[in-house]
């Protein structure tokens, strides 16, 4: 039971932020003031759905996932680990479609960051 209260804490508070950087667009827009809106909401928003939105992504497939096994389930801590130190490589049981595919989506997400 804790664990469902601090992943479903996660995705509220990601969505929180999310709605932060969202208002901030706005003020930018109604005060007229472009470059804040190119070069402050648009990095912003791409690197927090990049990453904290990837990781609300995947627990909610983890919630979605059934497991025969509790042990083989992934663990979502280790899966973001992962993703930036071995640059997009999957080592556990991938939670999207293939290995293969899972791993595309990781290195994506990373070229996505640093840009």
């Amino acid at each position: 039971m804790n664990s469902l209260k601090m992943k479903f804490a996660v995705i509220i508070g990601v969505a929180h932020m999310t709605l932060g950087i969202v208002l901030k667009a706005v003020n930018a827009r109604f005060f007229y003031k472009d470059l804040d809106f190119y070069f402050e909401f648009i990095p912003q928003l791409v690197l927090m759905l990049a990453t904290f939105g990837y990781m609300n992504l995947l627990i909610i497939v983890k919630w979605c996932t059934y497991f025969e096994n509790k042990s083989e389930a992934p663990s979502i801590v280790t899966f973001m680990i992962d993703m930036m130190l071995s640059g997009g490589a999957v080592k556990q049981y991938p939670l999207l479609g293939t290995k293969t595919t899972h791993e595309a989506v990781n290195v994506f997400l990373i070229i996505l960051m640093f840009i």
